[in-house]
């Protein structure tokens, strides 16, 4: 996928589906936007105050991000405010084995809106339920490479950079 247009119009067009988002570091030129060196969430880390928990859906305050770091990528807010749980699948710590294992034992996992990740992952997105209290957790019950992005977490979003050169995209937008 080409960015064929301004990450602030991306980012305008997620909080009108819904999403809460923040702004976080990009990656240009192979490099996170950040500078450090020994950075260790290239093109991941909040460029916000408060990260996920100063996350809005204000167009105003979108616009006013993008206009100070128009290189950032952009992450959905996830918990009880923003309504939004995801489940990520990292393939690097197995968990695309594990993801199988989990759906062997409990049905297939369905979500009208999957992102395929720069790593080649996956992020299912869920409507977070409200009866519950959800964090976050890596290694969600006991599976490798599955962890759950509840209250006080984020996910990047689509179109963004990943350190790896590709962008993250829409695998499924229903």
């Amino acid at each position: 996928m080409s960015i064929d247009k301004p990450m602030l119009d991306y980012a305008m067009e997620l909080i009108k589906e819904g999403y809460y988002i923040l702004p976080v570091h990009g990656v240009v030129n192979g490099k996170c936007t950040c500078k450090k060196p020994d950075c260790d969430r290239q093109g991941k880390h909040p460029l916000n105050r408060n990260g996920s928990h100063g996350a809005s859906n204000d167009s105003e305050i979108i616009k006013s991000w993008w206009k100070q770091w128009p290189y950032a990528n952009i992450a959905a807010a996830t918990g009880k405010e923003s309504g939004l749980l995801i489940l990520d699948i990292d393939p690097k710590n197995k968990g695309f084995e594990s993801l199988k294992k989990l759906e062997q034992h409990n049905g297939a996992l369905e979500s009208n809106r999957i992102v395929e990740t720069g790593s080649g992952g996956l992020h299912y997105h869920f409507c977070y339920p409200t009866d519950y209290n959800i964090g976050n957790k890596q290694n969600f019950a006991g599976y490798s490479g599955l962890d759950i992005r509840g209250n006080g977490g984020y996910a990047v979003m689509p179109p963004s950079n990943h350190i790896s050169g590709e962008k993250y995209k829409w695998k499924r937008k229903d």
